[in-house]
């Protein structure tokens, strides 16, 4: 489901990587790069909404929560 309604699409699973840390991940073939929030929650990793490059969470440090904007 995308916010223009329904798509078909291949989704393969594939382990990802992002620097030195990997994990898995669905997959899809898509005309623009997307990371899901999925992938990122289990690379402990977030997007900073300023300068709008991944950073990692730090240890002990709560995962951010799912939010739609």
């Amino acid at each position: 489901m995308t916010g223009l309604g329904v798509m078909e699409s291949d989704t393969y699973s594939e382990s990802v990587r992002i620097g030195d840390d990997r994990a898995p991940a669905a997959v899809i073939v898509s005309p623009i790069p997307l990371i899901g929030f999925e992938l990122l929650r289990s690379l402990r990793m977030k997007v900073n909404p300023v300068t709008q490059q991944l950073e990692k969470i730090p240890e002990g440090e709560g995962l951010p929560p799912f939010l739609l904007l």
